[in-house]
């Protein structure tokens, strides 16, 4: 088997993690011109939060991501469906020299390899 796919969903599962810790940063410190009124009410609410629960809301965010995640690799997998649309998905990966299938339905399924990564 080719170590693309296994290459592929860590990626996506670090930018998972990378995009929650993101959100905290920005929440702890926005930046720019200034955050949207929601974003703002929810720094707020997350800055008065004890380092307890912040780290609660972190775990939180986390583990939806992650599950956002692995229902995506399941509906590429084919064996979970993105609302009404039927049908099934080929995903690849096209390199300067060749194309590699990720969710090959003879490989292992990329939700697996998800759950085999820390």
């Amino acid at each position: 088997m080719s170590s693309l796919p296994l290459q592929f969903v860590g990626a996506l599962k670090a930018e998972t993690r990378r995009s929650v810790e993101g959100t905290i940063k920005y929440m702890q410190a926005p930046e720019g011109r200034g955050p949207s009124e929601p974003l703002r009410s929810l720094g707020q609410w997350y800055r008065g939060l004890s380092p307890e629960n912040q780290a609660l809301v972190r775990a939180a965010m986390n583990y939806a991501a992650e599950g956002s995640l692995f229902r995506l690799l399941s509906v590429f997998d084919n064996v979970a469906f993105a609302g009404d649309i039927r049908g099934h998905y080929e995903l690849y990966h096209v390199g300067e020299t060749h194309k590699t299938r990720l969710n090959n339905p003879d490989g292992d399924f990329l939700y697996d390899l998800f759950n085999e990564l820390p």
